[in-house]
């Protein structure tokens, strides 16, 4: 039977992955109805009469004008709001972490003014990559897709098909909007949980941790082999120095808490207390110098 620290893990992780699907679904919603919005709107492109597109100085200014009108037709109320709920859910799992350490100490646990402000910024960092950010990343490549059939005169139903699948995809790839957020929000989301349970830590002088969470099929070999096992602080900062397929570059001794297994990763480093860390951990971790057990 799982213990309480078991399903508050379980709980932390499930919002790891279920909070940026979410997301993912709204974004989807949203190139849909921005396509609605801007295909209509290139009927006013000006066409010869076999069809293509006028390289003309009206075009140009028309494009400008339908790149602007893309964008705010991606930042929909719909999608804003559905940008505001993923971070609200940041508040969620900073709870769920509090709980969490609730039980690890047997008391009440209070985040220090550096904890809020550390989930603070990962809020406002969140917001505005998941507004600001993905559109710029739709909007480019629309933008570049809009150019390039008024520069080379390209037939009007080659645009509207090739600004078709980058907008909604194809059987083979994403949307432009679906794109960024299943490749960002995970990852924002999982480094914002993992920075503020952190600092949390750090803050009540904990020392050991386990590395926990669920392997899938595509888990990684450095995921694979610290599955549910427990280090000392100093041995997880050791793991910056080793390379591994899926490392995150900007991984150091430091930002090894934040980044772990590298992108998209599902593991959490989870506090232990010193008194539950097995005897075989406590031996190495004072072999390697990196612990003194109490007198």
């Amino acid at each position: 039977m799982a213990t309480r620290r078991d399903q508050i893990i379980e709980q932390i992780q499930r919002a790891i992955d279920d909070v940026p699907d979410r997301l993912a679904t709204q974004a989807k919603r949203a190139q849909r109805r921005a396509f609605e919005s801007i295909v209509e709107q290139l009927a006013r492109l000006r066409l010869d009469p076999d069809g293509n597109v006028i390289t003309s100085m009206a075009n140009f200014a028309l494009e400008r004008q339908l790149v602007e009108q893309l964008r705010l037709a991606y930042l929909s109320p719909e999608y804003q709001e559905a940008v505001r709920e993923f971070v609200n859910q940041m508040d969620t799992g900073a709870a769920l972490t509090n709980r969490l350490f609730t039980v690890i100490t047997g008391g009440d646990i209070s985040a220090s003014t550096t904890a809020q402000a550390v989930l603070q910024a990962s809020k406002d960092m969140a917001a505005r990559r998941l507004t600001q950010g993905a559109v710029d990343f739709a909007q480019d490549s629309f933008e570049q897709i809009l150019k390039n059939a008024v520069g080379s005169a390209d037939t009007f139903p080659n645009l509207v098909k090739s600004i078709r699948e980058n907008m909604l995809g194809t059987p083979e790839f994403e949307g432009r909007m679906v794109r960024y957020a299943k490749q960002n929000a995970k990852d924002i989301f999982s480094v914002a949980e993992s920075e503020y349970m952190n600092k949390v830590s750090t803050d009540l002088g904990f020392e050991f941790y386990e590395y926990a969470g669920v392997l899938t099929s595509d888990s990684r070999k450095f995921c694979q082999a610290r599955q549910n096992q427990i280090y000392h602080a100093r041995e997880v900062e050791e793991w910056a120095s080793l390379d591994w397929q899926g490392k995150n570059r900007a991984t150091t001794a430091q930002t090894i808490w934040t980044y772990r297994g590298g992108y998209n990763c599902n593991h959490v480093l989870v506090p232990v207390a010193t008194e539950d860390v097995p005897e075989s951990v406590i031996e190495r971790a004072t072999a390697a110098g990196y612990y003194t057990p109490e007198e």
